[in-house]
């Protein structure tokens, strides 16, 4: 064959072969090699993906997962999806359009739409109404990987976070998280989150979108499934304390039972007691103090139907394997009252209402010895039946109060007052009304670490706003706005960076439908 012939048939080989590979295309995701067969990202495992082209895309197919909690569907399809991993091993972005109908089995399908790290977008369906399917064990649709870590990773990019007010968290909180300390630099932040399965308690961290475990454990603080955070606190020697609960739902060994943790030498263990406090369920728990030392506090007040209320207030101290009361516990008991706490000291405020007329003393409980309750401390009379709602005291010991004045019957038509008592020698107060107020119902009432005050409301479960005092006003400082695909804001809490910058965060709670 000569030269010219043997060109001309590998050209002729070669337009064949294009004209093969056009005629087939490029595999499309149903048809590709699914990851299983395939290498795997670093981090994902593939055996927990799926073969079926259908499943999750189709809404004959959808995801099923669920929770064992009450109303914890939500959270169950939220945990399913923080652990998907697109096909680079990266976090993926999801936003939920709605409800779009019944699924095979009956229930309502929620329809996501998943954005990867490249931008590629697509649909899936999830059915959250099987509390039996764990998150963690449920398969990802074809195209798609299950993080072999925790639902929450501890590093997050700006699409992997979870924006609250002056503070983004790597997605993945379960309840509203709680801020331990804050700088401008960084912060400790506890929160709730799903971990292999396990609902679990994790201290992180950072700043911005670098985040870290706290502990030699890493993402599991406590190693045990169905944790509530009741509280978290850094002790005035720079000691960090998990207060965890439990419910018979969550973990029937554990049901109805407190454990108090503590972070020393890079560790987080067990400080007590080792079978847990009786909680209550219908009682209130104010979490965990200090007074006048580096041991925690616990204040909370059961829900027991007993003739005098007062008698459920308990104030107590760990003493090696179980809480005994404190000598303040007394005060509590004998005056019904309200405990407002600062770094390692408390105020009780108690109000009386007699004959139209209402009068205010305060005590200071500045420590845990019967001997460290000074008052009672007059700070007001007034001729009119008062209510008061929240109470704050500043580092330098200015207190602000806010109420209402007039009969409850109705609070639309019940006035709002404001009252501000500057300390002014020898227990004695100078009282001035505080400006008017921007919104009839507050979240919260508090002192920043500057000294100025600020108050935060929340307007149809979407919108926070945050107003310090400026002189004779309320300036607005901060505002976030939450969509409603994402949930309405609940149970927002309030704290403040060392520089005095205020921080809200919040949970997701998505009504169930």
């Amino acid at each position: 064959m000569s030269e010219n012939n043997m060109k001309r048939t590998a050209v002729c080989v070669v337009k064949v072969l294009f004209l093969v590979m056009t005629a087939v295309g490029n595999p499309t995701p149903a048809e590709a090699d699914p990851p299983s067969r395939q290498t795997a990202p670093v981090g994902t495992d593939p055996k927990m993906t799926s073969d079926d082209a259908d499943y999750g895309y189709s809404e004959k197919k959808p995801v099923k997962v669920g929770s064992k909690e009450k109303l914890g569907g939500p959270e169950a399809e939220q945990a399913y999806l923080d652990d998907l991993r697109d096909a680079n091993g990266k976090p993926i972005h999801y936003k939920r359009l709605g409800s779009v109908g019944r699924s095979p089995d009956g229930n309502i399908m929620d329809l996501y739409v998943v954005t990867s790290s490249t931008g590629q977008k697509v649909k899936l369906y999830i059915d959250m109404y099987h509390p039996q399917n764990e998150p963690a064990k449920q398969l990802a649709p074809k195209g798609f990987y299950k993080a072999t870590g925790s639902a929450s990773a501890a590093r997050a990019d700006g699409k992997d976070s979870k924006n609250y007010l002056n503070l983004s968290l790597p997605r993945g909180s379960r309840f509203t998280p709680i801020v331990l300390t804050a700088s401008e630099r960084k912060a400790i932040v506890a929160r709730v989150a799903e971990v292999d399965g396990k609902r679990e308690i994790q201290v992180l961290e950072g700043h911005g979108d670098k985040w870290d475990f706290v502990g030699k454990q890493g993402r599991a603080v406590t190693g045990v499934d169905g944790n509530f955070l009741i509280d978290a606190k850094q002790g005035p020697d720079g000691r960090l304390w998990v207060l965890a609960g439990y419910t018979p739902p969550s973990n029937p060994d554990r049901g109805f039972s407190n454990y108090l943790y503590c972070f020393e030498n890079d560790r987080w263990k067990l400080a007590g007691p080792q079978k847990g406090q009786p909680s209550d369920f219908f009682g209130t728990d104010f979490g965990v103090h200090f007074l006048g030392g580096a041991e925690p506090v616990r204040h909370f007040v059961a829900g027991k139907e007993i003739p005098d209320p007062r008698q459920n207030h308990n104030l107590m101290r760990l003493d090696e394997n179980r809480f005994v009361p404190l000598p303040a516990q007394d005060l509590v008991r004998k005056h019904h009252g309200t405990m407002v706490w600062r770094k390692n000291d408390a105020w009780y405020f108690v109000p009386r209402n007699a004959d139209g007329q209402t009068q205010l003393d305060a005590y200071w409980v500045k420590g845990a010895r019967a001997n460290d309750v000074v008052g009672p401390i007059r700070l007001g009379d007034w001729k009119a039946r008062l209510t008061f709602r929240q109470f704050a005291i500043s580092d330098q010991g200015m207190i602000a109060v806010l109420g209402w004045e007039g009969k409850l019957d109705n609070l639309d038509t019940a006035r709002t007052f404001g009252q501000l008592f500057r300390p002014n020698g020898d227990q004695r107060y100078e009282r001035s009304e505080l400006p008017p107020l921007p919104a009839k119902y507050t979240e919260h009432l508090a002192w920043s670490p500057t000294g100025s005050l600020f108050v935060t409301t929340l307007r149809e479960g979407r919108t926070i706003e945050v107003f310090s005092l400026a002189g004779a006003k309320w300036e607005r400082k901060n505002k976030a706005e939450q969509p409603m695909e994402i949930g309405l804001i609940w149970d927002p809490r309030l704290f403040f960076r060392t520089n005095g910058e205020p921080v809200v965060v919040w949970e997701d709670f998505v009504p169930r439908r």
